[in-house]
């Protein structure tokens, strides 16, 4: 496992207050108020289909009770949980909110997922659960009763809503739940917020801590009296999630630093902070000369108003990935006679879709003398190769030769990102700095960075 992946924290521990900000006596008497709650309203069946999936079922942690009180008994209008991954954030919400429509006449819900309509799914699905086997709630369904609409008989409703700005503004409700709140647009969040329109309307947001997000906006609000920070080494020490599996998926390749941080340790790590520092070279060493190279990359960027860009990187022997040499051209031919020998890498997706059309089409024309790999990128694939340049970029691990790349070299280093974590094109082009060469340039590191057999042995034996 990697150093910055090991646990426990390296940033210092989280207070007692901050993981749950009740104290023991509180907690000792909500743990009996929840279990007398579940035995009066037959919910047992139901919590332990939806917690254990065929595994054992774990009592609750303190923090998992700490959130039932904020969402049955707290007077905060605003709360957050910001917790890491498997500590149960949107089942323990869904069991809150089926105590609360079953105790409380006219609850009206809307739940409001991060990303996407999909991610309401899952709270959908625990909600039918824990209702269904539970002979009494079971009895006290309302209509309607369909996939996004709950009832009760007493008034209560829930509503799955989907995060868009015509999907939040459909009705009106006194509870709010933001669910997987980092990925929520602000704009859904405003057009919201009126449909509470209900004196003492409350608001519950649940996420993990990803900075330049609402969650991150509403966590650090002095406003919000309640909010609670759940580590991954609680959940651990509540049993739900083993410190193996912990360490097995920090090992693998899935998470690059930043995410481990804040997906695992809470760690609010601003994205529109990151640059790009590489290590700029006036002269090639003779060790990383052209007939130490192992892997050859050409990375394009459209552009047909000004010009297509194209970087050419290199990996030499022992890993280190090198950009050699910048190119410009408004020909589509002039970019398949760049650098003949190397692997195209283009951004595709939207309109450069038709691009990479043309491109190959020329290609097609000059009988595919070009192997010519086509990316999808979206903003996630965008972020995640963005990350993978700053790795190698700590690791010392990546170099621009400032003669073949002058006008990289010249901007690279003060390219502007913006909430994303990703370079910001539209800024980029507001200070007079060149994005397109840049985004040419991390499709041709990423590329040119898949690691040889050769780099890999070496790094082996130098450890």
């Amino acid at each position: 496992m990697n150093d910055f992946m090991s646990l426990p924290r390296k940033s210092g521990p989280i207070t007692a207050f901050d993981m749950c900000p009740l104290a023991d006596w509180q907690i000792e008497g909500m743990y009996k108020t929840i279990y007398q709650i579940n035995d009066d309203l037959e919910l047992w069946d139901g919590i332990y289909k939806c917690v254990t999936d065929g595994g054992t079922w774990k009592d609750y942690s303190p923090y998992q009770i700490a959130w039932n009180w904020a969402v049955l008994y707290g007077d905060s209008p605003q709360n957050a949980w910001v917790g890491a991954r498997f500590s149960s954030k949107t089942q323990t919400t869904i069991e809150a909110i089926v105590r609360l429509m079953a105790l409380k006449p006219r609850t009206l819900i809307s739940f409001i997922p991060g990303g996407n309509m999909r991610q309401n799914a899952e709270p959908s699905r625990y909600f039918n659960i824990i209702v269904n086997n539970s002979p009494i709630l079971n009895a006290e369904k309302g209509e309607p009763w369909q996939e996004t609409t709950k009832t009760l008989k007493n008034g209560s409703r829930l509503m799955f809503l989907p995060p868009t700005l015509d999907g939040v503004q459909s009705m009106r409700g006194n509870v709010q739940i933001f669910d997987e709140a980092q990925k929520l647009e602000r704009d859904v969040q405003i057009a919201a917020l009126p449909q509470g329109g209900v004196k003492g309307t409350k608001r519950f947001y649940t996420g993990i801590a990803l900075s330049d997000t609402i969650l991150d906006t509403v966590y650090h609000n002095k406003t919000t009296k309640f909010r609670m920070i759940t580590p991954v080494q609680e959940v651990i020490k509540a049993g739900i999630v083993d410190q193996d599996q912990i360490e097995h998926m920090a090992a693998s390749d899935n998470f690059t630093e930043d995410e481990f941080r804040w997906t695992f340790l809470c760690d609010w790590v601003r994205a529109s902070n990151r640059v790009f520092d590489p290590q700029i070279i006036n002269e090639i060493p003779k060790e990383m000369c052209e007939g130490f190279w192992m892997r050859k990359v050409l990375g394009i960027d459209f552009n047909p108003v000004k010009s297509h860009w194209g970087v050419l990187s290199v990996q030499d022997i022992q890993g280190n990935i090198i950009c050699i040499k910048e190119f410009s051209t408004k020909l589509y031919e002039g970019i398949l006679d760049m650098v003949p020998d190397a692997e195209i890498r283009a951004e595709d997706g939207g309109t450069n879709t038709g691009y990479c059309d043309a491109l190959q089409m020329v290609n097609s024309r000059r009988l595919e003398q070009r192997s010519i790999v086509r990316e999808s990128w979206n903003e996630e694939f965008k972020g995640k190769q963005v990350a993978n340049v700053i790795r190698l970029q700590e690791d010392k691990k990546w170099y621009i030769y400032k003669k073949g790349c002058p006008i990289l070299a010249r901007d690279v280093t003060s390219m502007p990102f913006n909430e994303k974590g990703v370079p910001d094109k539209i800024k980029a082009e507001r200070n007079n700095k060149n994005a397109h060469v840049v985004d040419a340039m991390i499709h041709s590191v990423n590329a040119a960075a898949t690691e040889s057999a050769t780099a890999y042995i070496l790094s082996v034996w130098n450890t």
